[in-house]
């Protein structure tokens, strides 16, 4: 499969990635899946069922879609693809189709220690569905380093949050002058609350912080274009 141009940027390593800019794709390191292509008979593929599942690794998933993905709407194991092989005819269930605003995305969640070689031979087939639909296909196999932990901090402040203090427009200012996450807290009277409006607005996208790197109070918080009062 030609894998797209975000697909293949999945994971890389170099660089900052800020956190209110970058693409969900972003935030992994993508599973190979041109590897199982050659033990493929690339014949007709069938689509079945809808069933849902859990796993922790599907949940940091969502999560990442969730915060960065543009996410419109997203299936559960959204259908059973039949494909053959040299050897015999075979089944696979992706993990989730999810549509975004910037495409549509067919994605298996597996921990890279974990793919077997028939697992390559799924992937690659299902590689195939998605471009024959014109979609984006990953494989999730681990997380670029620091990128969970900072997502989980943040993700801790995603739900609505009123601000009965006011601090917001203040953070969001001060914001621009380049300072870190600890400089920008400490610039409100109420430290501990302005601590979670930052993370917050860093949810919501209104500021960003480097994810390739450990969030801390030392993370330089940078103020996005469209953040407003």
């Amino acid at each position: 499969m030609e894998r797209s141009e975000s697909a293949r940027g999945a994971g890389r390593a170099a660089g900052p990635l800020w956190s209110h800019r970058a693409a969900w794709e972003e935030f992994l390191v993508a599973a190979p899946v041109e590897a199982g292509r050659s033990g493929l008979d690339l014949g007709g593929v069938s689509t079945g069922r809808h069933h849902g599942t859990e796993s922790m690794e599907e949940a940091r998933l969502l999560l990442a879609l969730d915060f960065a993905g543009s996410l419109i709407d997203v299936v559960s194991q959204p259908m059973r693809l039949r494909f053959d092989t040299a050897e015999r005819r075979r089944s696979h269930t992706p993990d989730f189709l999810a549509v975004t605003r910037s495409g549509v995305w067919l994605i298996d969640v597996r921990p890279e220690h974990l793919i077997r070689e028939e697992d390559l031979e799924s992937f690659a087939a299902t590689a195939e569905v998605a471009l024959s639909c014109g979609w984006h296909y990953v494989v999730a196999a681990r997380w670029r380093d620091h990128v969970w932990p900072a997502l989980d901090a943040i993700s801790s402040q995603r739900r609505p949050l009123s601000d009965p203090l006011g601090l917001r427009p203040a953070l969001l200012a001060s914001a621009r002058r380049g300072l870190t996450f600890g400089e920008l807290a400490a610039t409100a009277a109420y430290e501990p609350l302005a601590r979670a409006q930052l993370l917050h607005l860093i949810w919501r996208r209104q500021l960003g912080v480097n994810l390739a790197e450990p969030l801390a109070d030392r993370s330089p918080v940078a103020a996005a274009r469209e953040a407003a009062a």
